[in-house]
């Protein structure tokens, strides 16, 4: 059985283009990606880690870095992630694969082995995640999947919200697919803190944590950051306003979620159709 890590990354970013290919720590020469995948190599539960990225032009930047640093890469569709995840695991002969994103520099590889871990004794599970309910800091994120089941998803899925995040198509399908959640044991808490990469603030943030915690130990993990958020409570401002991106369990929570979001910018017409659309299904 091969576990493969596979981490998606572009550098079309809407709200913050080239993020993975910042430096971390600033004026370090290491890029964001790099610190993922160094992050994912150190764990014990992992065959391959393979950069997933796309094959639009704007992207040779992101597999010229991956050549020039022998990271493996695999190149596939910008827009059907999905398809992209399968793709790439197919390639490496990946019998579970670790889903992570680009944008989480802090990646806790304990984290990631122990997940695994979980998902293997229990040797029954489709999809597992370790955000559901979230009990780690915005950033931590992983989902372990089933190949099988991500391939069945990538040929029967036909909605652009499931191919655009690889899961849905699964966690929609309960009845279809055994789905978990990874709860540790003892839960340190850092739910409430948010150390992911999307805007300008979340880079400062992780500057800061970087400049704190990697000079001592370049693998700072889960302990080490909500402590020092504990420490540090001025960290929580630096992206306080910034809005945590919501992944939903299915389109029709989606839907709704839009229609709160309309109504909030008074386009009534547009919540409308939506609230039309979800009462006739």
């Amino acid at each position: 059985m091969k576990t493969a890590a596979i981490v998606q990354g572009r550098t079309a970013s809407t709200r913050l283009p080239g993020k993975i290919l910042r430096d971390l720590p600033l004026g370090s020469g290491i890029t964001v990606l790099e610190q993922v995948i160094r992050r994912l190599k150190k764990c014990r539960q992992l065959d391959y880690v393979v950069v997933a990225t796309t094959d639009e032009e704007i992207d040779d930047q992101i597999a010229d870095l991956c050549t020039n640093t022998g990271m493996d890469f695999y190149r596939g569709s910008q827009d059907n992630v999905l398809n992209r995840y399968t793709k790439t695991a197919e390639a490496f002969g990946a019998d579970i694969v670790v889903r992570v994103t680009s944008d989480c520099p802090c990646i806790d590889p304990d984290i990631i082995d122990t997940m695994v871990e979980f998902y293997k004794n229990d040797g029954t599970f489709d999809y597992i995640s370790n955000n559901r309910p979230r009990v780690y800091a915005h950033g931590l994120d992983a989902e372990v999947i089933r190949f099988t089941a991500l391939k069945e998803a990538d040929r029967n899925a036909d909605l652009k919200y499931e191919m655009e995040h690889v899961s849905p198509y699964i966690t929609g399908r309960p009845e279809k697919f055994k789905i978990g959640s990874y709860i540790p044991e003892a839960l340190t808490g850092g739910e409430d803190i948010r150390i992911t990469l999307d805007n300008k603030e979340d880079y400062t943030l992780l500057c800061a944590v970087y400049d704190m915690l990697y000079e001592k130990d370049n693998y700072f993990g889960n302990e080490s950051i909500v402590e020092l958020f504990r420490s540090k409570p001025w960290l929580y401002e630096i992206n306080a306003n910034v809005q945590n991106k919501v992944k939903f369990e299915n389109i029709q929570d989606e839907l709704k979620q839009a229609v709160k979001v309309l109504d909030l910018q008074e386009l009534y017409t547009a919540s409308d159709i939506i609230r039309q659309k979800l009462r006739s299904e």
